[in-house]
């Protein structure tokens, strides 16, 4: 199948993504509980291996070990981005507040 889809045979990949995606995401949902997390790495997954293909890279043997570590990683990438993240407290009160004036 994956031969088919680096051939050009855009059904295959859509075969391939009917196949795979239930086990994909249960592997997503094994690494994060966020709901929206595990469908965004699920489709970057798939986006970024037909990508991969397309410019003839991407896997070379099994489809589902590569989807799998590329799952995996973009879920780590989410989770170290999310840590760095610095959440402030919402300034929307700002009565009796001085501002000092830059403008001249």
């Amino acid at each position: 199948m994956l031969e088919a889809v680096r051939q050009g045979h855009a059904e295959a990949y859509g075969v391939l993504f009917t196949r795979r995606a239930p086990t994909a995401l249960r592997v997503a949902r094994r690494r994060t509980r966020d709901h929206q997390m595990v469908q965004d790495a699920v489709q970057e997954a798939f986006a970024s291996i037909l990508a991969a293909i397309n410019a003839g890279a991407g896997p070379v043997g099994t489809f589902t070990a590569y989807l799998f570590v590329s799952i995996t990683r973009h879920i780590h990438r989410q989770i170290g981005q999310q840590s760095r993240e610095t959440l402030l407290p919402d300034f929307t009160d700002f009565t009796g507040t001085t501002f000092l004036d830059f403008s001249g």
